[in-house]
């Protein structure tokens, strides 16, 4: 099978003055995450990103504001940039498949394709910041809250999911009320979903 990786362009500072052209960048997607990030652009979960504010309430000049779409880029982009010097140093590279070493059982695979080390990293890049609410952790903080004082939102959102692992995890954010990880339980129920 042939593999399908993309490439993509950002502006990376598209409202800065300073700079005529902005930052404009090339973004080498492998193969997996660019299903991934297809799958979530044909859901309009990619279009939801760029419309959530980067810093939610925090307000900074116009030309400085970023999206979470924004800051996804960023973050696939850095991988890019300590790619070529990292790999000198690293036991592994990017490019090196997951193994059995890494996980006690052979070479790992998805839809019969071998996983890498920067599948994963681009994955999780992704996936971390796909259930961010519009005022990030703002709005976090707040449904937390409210699930600590409302037996029955709290059980709206912890039965969000059929999955133990999901409903454990709603559980203690709310019980402890660590907000700053609803946006991976939220993630993961986008996922589900």
């Amino acid at each position: 099978m042939e593999d399908i990786d993309m490439l993509m362009q950002h502006n990376l500072l598209p409202k800065h003055k300073h700079r005529k052209n902005g930052l404009n960048v090339n973004i080498d997607l492998y193969e997996l995450a660019t299903e991934l990030y297809n799958e979530l652009d044909a859901l309009g979960i990619i279009e939801r990103t760029r419309k959530i504010p980067q810093l939610g309430l925090i307000r900074v000049t116009r030309n400085l504001s970023k999206t979470r779409y924004d800051y996804i880029m960023l973050q696939l982009y850095f991988h890019q940039l300590i790619k070529p010097n990292l790999s000198p140093v690293l036991k592994l590279s990017y490019n090196n498949y997951l193994s059995q070493n890494d996980f006690l059982q052979d070479t790992i695979t998805f839809s019969g394709k071998k996983i890498t080390i920067a599948d994963v990293m681009q994955i999780m890049t992704i996936i971390y910041n796909i259930g961010h609410f519009k005022n990030t952790f703002t709005s976090s903080r707040a449904i937390v809250m409210l699930g600590e004082e409302d037996e029955i939102f709290k059980n709206v959102l912890i039965s969000s999911s059929a999955s133990p692992i999901y409903q454990s995890a709603v559980q203690h954010i709310v019980d402890t009320g660590d907000y700053s990880r609803l946006h991976l339980i939220n993630s993961l129920l986008m996922l589900e979903k």
